[in-house]
C-alpha cells in the first residue's frame, strides 16, 4: 500500500536534540511554543526556537523521497514572525561585499561553517551616500541611496531605493540583509490571482530593524530571488504548487515567478520558501527511509568508545553477515553495539539510548522501540558465525526515516498584551512516494 499523508508525523525533540516520541498534533494550542508575552519582544532570541522532526511512520521500509518543508499559514499578529531553518543548500560559501560611494567597504556577512547562516554586519554611512551591494551569486546587484530615518528596515526587500539612518544624525549603522541559504519564510497575497498569472502582489515583511541583534544570528523573514517557493490556497490544502521566484519588485510589492500559475488563488494565499530538513547536523535529508548505514563489524575488545571504526581490534573470524531488516516506524538514528556476555548472549547498547535489550545468536532478535512497539532492527539467527567470546562487540549504525528543521519565532517591539493568541503558525511537509 503506497505511503499517504496519514503516514507522516511531526515530533518534538528530546532534551538531547534527538527525536522524541511526543507528537505535535495539528490545531492544538501551544503544541510547539508557549504563548508570547510583550517581554519576548525585547529578548534577542525573540520568542524562542524549537526543533521539529518529520517522520515517515510506515510498518515497512518505504521511501519518502526528497522531503521539503515550508510554512502553511503565518501568524495573525503582524508583530510576530515564524520561520524554518533547514539544510544548507549551497555548495560553497558566498562572498558578499558593500561598496560605499564607489569604494569597497567590507564584507556584508560572515558564514557559519556548518549551516552558513548569515550574521548582520553594520556599516557606518552618511546621509546621501550611494551604497551598492555585490554578491558572488552572480544574479544581481543592489543599489541604495541613504535617506532619512523611517523606522522600518527596508533591506528586507531586494532591491530598495533608500536606506534609513537614525534621526538627528548624519551617520548611521546600516545593516544590509542578504540572501539566506536553508531558511523558509512566508508572505501572503494581497489580492486574488488567476491561473496563468506569472506574478502576485504580496504583503511586505513585518519585522522591524530594532528586533534584530548584532549578538545573535540574523534570521530574516522574507523571500529572495531564486528561491523555490510554494504557493498555497489559504483554506484548501489540496490546491498548491511550487515555482521558482525570479524577481522581487519592492515598489509594487510583487513577486515574479518563472512560469504561469496552474491554479487560481484568492487574497490571503500563502507563499513560502521551502527547505530540506536535516538528518544530522550538516547533512540534508534527500530521503526519509530507515537504513543500515554501516556494514556490521566485530571488535575483539570494546571499551564503550563510540569513535568511528575500527576503534578497537577487529575480529578475523566472528562475524555477523546476515541482513538487518528495518521498518520505518521502528528504526531510529543511532550507533549500536551488540556486546557479548558469553559465546551466545549479547546485550544491545545504543550510544544515545543506552542498554535496551538482551538477545542471543540462536534466535532471530528484534529489540522493540517502546515509542512505537516496533523493532529498532532485526538480527537474523542465520547471519551469525561461531567463535564468539565474552567482550566481543558488533558495531553498526542505523538511520531512522526522520529528519528535522528548527522552527524560530521572533517578535518585534510592536507586540502588546492581549496578542498572545494570535501568534499561531502552521507548517507543511511534502515529498515524493512510489505509486
Amino acid at each position: 500500500m503506497p505511503m499517504t499523508a496519514d503516514d507522516l508525523y511531526f515530533f518534538r525533540a528530546a532534551a538531547d536534540g534527538s527525536m522524541s516520541s511526543s507528537g505535535v498534533q495539528d490545531g492544538v494550542e501551544n503544541n510547539l511554543f508557549l504563548d508570547l508575552s510583550p517581554s519576548d519582544s525585547y529578548n534577542p532570541s525573540g520568542g524562542g526556537s524549537a526543533r521539529l522532526y518529520v517522520a515517515a511512520m510506515t510498518p515497512s521500509q518505504e521511501l519518502f523521497d526528497r522531503p521539503y518543508l515550508g510554512i502553511r499559514s503565518v501568524p495573525q499578529n503582524p508583530a510576530v514572525e515564524v520561520i524554518l531553518k533547514g539544510a544548507n543548500i549551497s555548495a560553497a560559501p558566498p562572498s558578499e561585499t558593500i561598496i560605499l560611494n564607489g569604494s569597497l567597504s567590507g564584507t556584508v556577512f560572515t558564514t557559519d561553517s556548518q549551516t552558513r547562516s548569515a550574521y548582520d554586519v553594520p556599516v557606518v554611512v552618511p546621509v546621501g551616500s550611494v551604497v551598492e551591494y555585490v554578491s558572488t551569486y552572480g544574479k544581481y546587484r543592489r543599489r541604495y541611496v541613504v535617506s532619512g530615518y523611517t523606522g522600518e528596515n527596508p533591506s528586507l526587500w531586494n532591491p530598495l531605493p533608500s536606506v534609513p539612518v537614525p534621526p538627528g544624525s548624519n551617520a548611521g549603522s546600516l545593516t544590509l540583509i542578504t540572501r539566506l541559504e536553508g531558511f523558509a519564510a512566508a508572505v501572503t497575497t494581497t489580492a486574488g490571482v488567476a491561473a496563468g498569472a506569472t506574478s502576485v502582489p504580496v504583503t511586505p515583511p513585518r519585522l522591524r530593524a530594532q528586533a534584530m541583534s548584532l549578538s545573535s544570528p540574523l534570521y530574516v523573514p522574507t523571500l529572495f530571488r531564486y528561491d523555490r517557493v510554494a504557493i498555497q490556497h489559504p483554506t484548501d490544502d489540496a490546491v498548491w504548487e511550487t515555482r521558482l521566484l525570479t524577481d522581487v519588485l519592492p515598489h509594487t510589492g510583487t513577486l515574479v515567478f518563472d512560469s504561469p500559475l496552474a491554479n487560481t488563488y484568492p487574497a490571503g494565499a500563502v507563499i513560502s520558501s521551502i527547505v530540506a530538513p536535516l538528518q544530522r547536523p550538516g547533512t540534508a535529508a534527500t530521503r526519509l527511509l530507515a537504513l543500515v548505514e554501516t556494514v556490521p563489524y566485530t571488535l575483539q575488545t570494546w571499551a564503550r568508545n563510540w569513535s568511528p571504526p575500527p576503534a578497537g581490534t577487529l575480529s578475523p573470524a566472528a562475524k555477523y553477515t546476515g541482513l538487518i531488516p528495518l521498518v520505518n516506524d521502528g528504526a531510529v538514528t543511532e550507533e549500536w553495539a551488540l556486546v557479548f556476555r558469553n559465546s551466545t548472549t549479547f546485550e544491545v547498547v545504543g550510544q544515545r539510548l543506552g542498554t535496551v535489550a538482551v538477545g542471543n545468536i540462536e534466535n532471530d532478535f528484534s529489540p522493540l522501540n517502546p515509542a512505537t512497539n516496533q523493532p529498532y532492527f532485526t538480527m537474523l539467527a542465520s547471519g551469525w558465525s561461531q567463535g564468539w567470546l565474552t567482550g566481543y562487540a558488533v558495531r553498526f549504525r542505523t538511520s531512522g526515516a526522520s529528519a528535522y528543521v528548527d522552527a524560530l519565532r521572533y517578535a518585534s517591539p510592536d507586540l502588546v498584551a492581549g496578542d498572545e493568541d494570535t501568534d499561531n503558525a502552521r507548517f507543511f511537509v511534502a515529498g515524493e512516494v512510489d505509486g
